[in-house]
């Protein structure tokens, strides 16, 4: 079968809108979705396209869960060129717990009206991102731990050895604490 310039010319066109459509699908925040009205979490802004991204969708804050200089500093210098509001609370992901105090802290900032629309973040948005949203569904949606955890799964949350500390924090502190009573009043509660 001979083809014809005209072909050429639609398989062309094919494989450019193929090429765009990839780009596209790819395109944002990986794992961006909204937990409540006003806070949203995903994977690390890295390129100026994620920071526009984020700015569309009018976020006032970034809170990141990272832990590392060499993650923070440049976010941090971006979070400022595009005027969003740049918080960092470090989590570590470890096969110990995080600290109490921390996990409190990203809380509290999650929480926090004056700093909405928020945007939180570890650095793929999976395991550190999953845990915070978790706890943050248990205190101050009223879901159930197990429907929490269940969540955490579909979003990325992995079961390894090296991140048992997540898992052992969340598992011990889903009875809501005395400060998230006291953090949040009037807040629309919700269960999945």
């Amino acid at each position: 079968m001979r083809r014809t310039p005209l072909d050429h010319r639609i398989l062309v066109h094919v494989l450019i809108v193929g090429i765009l459509s990839v780009g596209v699908a790819h395109a944002g925040i990986e794992r961006f979705a909204e937990v409540a009205p006003g806070i949203f979490r995903g994977s690390q802004p890295t390129t100026q396209a994620d920071f526009d991204f984020l700015k569309a969708r009018s976020v006032r804050t970034i809170l990141s869960l990272q832990t590392l200089s060499w993650d923070i500093l440049p976010e941090r210098r971006d979070a400022h060129h595009n005027k969003i509001e740049y918080r960092n609370v470090y989590i570590v992901a470890f096969p110990l717990p995080p600290g109490e105090t921390r996990v409190k802290e990203a809380l509290l900032t999650l929480t926090d009206p004056s700093l909405h629309p928020i945007f939180v973040h570890c650095s793929l948005g999976r395991d550190r991102t999953s845990m915070i949203v978790g706890l943050y569904r248990v205190y101050y949606q009223n879901w159930t731990p197990e429907a929490a955890w269940d969540e955490m799964l579909r979003d990325g949350f992995k079961l390894s050895w090296t991140l048992r500390g997540l898992q052992t924090y969340f598992w011990t502190h889903t009875q809501k604490p005395d400060w998230a009573n006291l953090s949040v009043s009037g807040r629309e509660q919700e269960r999945p």
